[in-house]
């Protein structure tokens, strides 16, 4: 079953539509935002979620599950600018920049492009890789080590050609697509194509062209686009650093070709900048309820480019559109059906579009109800997760009130589980079962209470205890339901917001479907924390010598795992290798 999250959503667009927040002095705004939640779903080129990415949304970092799913919570950011970026072995990094909404949960997807070799060429003779449609062509004795140092080996070519015919590509590529031109001026940006590649000796060390050189790179004009497409056109690289595109370059078109040259190495975009005006927007359904997680698809009827964005739990989506251009409006749901079409603009100026009511939905749910405390008080912070087979919907808790509206792409889906936390009084309720017999379904009340939902991760090594808790740490849980390599993997986890200090274990068991109490193997224990102790700081703990973890509690997403372990494990770091006794307790929960 295709695997949703609905959440509340603010993200960046391909071709620009980004939080109104957006201004050219954003990038160097220093300030820490309001911590933050971000939710995404980072799959594969052809969709299939993928497992085990590591994500590191600002202050932490997390892992997907079997569904591709992650979710950080009280995430902190240095700038008003957040930086996403998912890495995992067998692909190449993928990336989001986007501007946070407070108050409101953020949502994104990533598509993941396979780190595929487009060929081998010889360093002293240089040649021509194809890529896809696109080509590199290599000078001869242009390369050199990490270090400076020449190579005149073989050069393996990892290398992905994105063509912005694909209408998943804004979920490719890096960053967003908006830059900062030579005079350091914020434009948004029209792609023609986009060309990463990764240079790498025969045994994986990596490469760059030496200073001086160049490489030509070549790639086709999209059918598309080629009546309107310039003749010059600017090249532009991606900097991780600030996540956006910087201006380097010129492209010239030969016939049906756009070729530049590069002299340096990552993601290269040809790209036609354009000024923007904001626009604001406003999506609901016919019983005036926001329609969130649904995609917003803005198509210039002047060059077909086109932008996307998701709405958040308001339905709300505002950002930057080009100037003085009539777009096409397309809306879509969470299943990726086409919900509604029309024609706005053009805008000369900035423009709140107002309230688009559709009325032609089907499969909508509304689940609401009221949360107490163990007073019996409405819970003033805190959420409930909505629990059903695919689906994992999260729903803020405002003055004891909750409400999610979502589209069931699964009609036969009859009943959901709902669990309440009171992010106040750390309380948790048991799951409650409620049966989905109509289009609006209301919970009564439930009570976030009887549980503690405070989650922490203590670990003593001799005579040494570190406890991870809620502050200053995120405790994080990543469970798979879907074997690697025969066993079923938990993944426990903290990260600390100050200083990016981390606790990370992971436990494996042979069989999926086990009720607690039970044992599980001890994988790996890591340690690297600034603020603990100072005989843990920097530790890495590896073949141990250990009896088996005993997981006490471990039930349905959203319930909390607990248990613990304890043996005599190998330290290892730079400048000790010795055997130290480890103590571990935890209680995480499951997401």
């Amino acid at each position: 079953m295709q695997f949703k999250t609905i959440l509340i959503f603010t993200t960046c667009l391909i071709f620009l539509f980004v939080s109104s927040s957006c201004n050219k002095n954003d990038i160097a705004n220093n300030q820490p935002t309001t911590p933050l939640i971000v939710v995404g779903v980072i799959t594969n080129q052809t969709g299939v979620p993928l497992q085990n990415v590591s994500v590191k949304v600002g202050s932490q970092q997390v892992s997907t599950d079997n569904n591709g799913h992650f979710r950080a919570a009280n995430a902190t950011f240095i700038t008003s600018e957040t930086f996403v970026t998912a890495s995992l072995a067998g692909y190449f990094t993928g990336s989001r920049t986007f501007y946070p909404r407070e108050n409101s949960n953020n949502f994104l997807r990533i598509q993941l492009m396979s780190r595929t070799e487009a060929g081998v060429i010889n360093a002293t003779s240089g040649g021509i890789v194809n890529v896809g449609n696109a080509k590199i062509n290599f000078s001869p004795n242009s390369f050199s080590l990490e270090n400076g140092s020449s190579y005149n080996g073989p050069v393996s070519v990892k290398a992905v050609y994105l063509d912005p015919a694909d209408p998943d590509m804004h979920q490719q590529m890096p960053g967003d697509l908006r830059g900062l031109n030579t005079t350091g001026q914020q434009r948004g940006l029209k792609t023609y194509g986009m060309l990463n590649v990764e240079l790498e000796t025969n045994t994986g060390q990596k490469l760059q062209l030496t200073s001086g050189s160049v490489a030509q790179i070549d790639l086709p004009v999209p059918s598309g686009l080629a009546a309107n497409a310039a003749v010059n056109v600017p090249l532009w690289y991606f900097d991780e650093t600030v996540g956006l595109w910087k201006e380097e370059g010129m492209a010239q078109k030969t016939g049906n070709r756009y070729k530049g040259t590069v002299s340096h190495f990552t993601f290269w975009n040809v790209d036609e900048p354009y000024q923007f005006v904001k626009i604001e927007m406003r999506i609901v359904n016919q019983l005036q309820q926001a329609i969130q997680g649904s995609t917003v698809k803005l198509t210039s009827m002047t060059d077909s480019s086109s932008t996307y964005d998701y709405t958040d739990a308001t339905g709300f989506v505002d950002g930057f559109v080009p100037i003085n251009t009539s777009l096409k409006r397309e809306i879509y749901n969470e299943c990726d059906e086409l919900i509604s079409t029309d024609i706005i603009g053009p805008f000369s100026t900035n423009i709140n579009t107002g309230t688009l009511q559709i009325t032609s939905l089907t499969n909508q749910q509304t689940i609401s109800g009221t949360v107490t405390n163990c007073a019996s008080l409405p819970v003033a912070s805190g959420y409930v997760i909505i629990n059903m087979p695919g689906y994992t919907v999260y729903s803020n808790i405002n003055n004891g009130a909750f409400s999610a509206t979502f589209t069931n792409c699964n009609a036969s889906i009859s009943s959901a589980q709902i669990t309440a936390v009171d992010n106040t009084t750390q309380q948790q309720g048991n799951p409650v079962t409620v049966q989905l017999s109509s289009a609006i379904v209301t919970t009564g009340v439930i009570q976030a209470c009887g549980i503690s939902s405070d989650e922490f991760i203590t670990i003593t090594v001799n005579d040494s205890t570190r406890t991870w808790s809620t502050t200053p740490y995120d405790i994080y849980l990543q469970q798979d339901s879907i074997p690697n390599s025969g066993f079923y993997d938990i993944y426990l986890g903290a990260y600390n917001n100050n200083n990016g200090g981390s606790a990370d274990i992971i436990l494996s068991r042979s069989a999926d479907s086990v009720n607690a109490p039970f044992n599980v193997n001890v994988q790996s224990l890591s340690i690297f924390d600034q603020l603990a102790a100072p005989n843990m700081l920097g530790d890495y703990f590896l073949n141990q010598i250990i009896q088996p973890a005993r997981l006490t509690t471990y039930g349905a997403v959203g319930t909390l795992i607990t248990g613990s372990f304890s043996g005599i494990f190998i330290r290892s770091n730079q400048s000790i290798v010795d055997t130290v006794r480890v103590t571990v307790n935890f209680r995480v929960r499951r997401e």
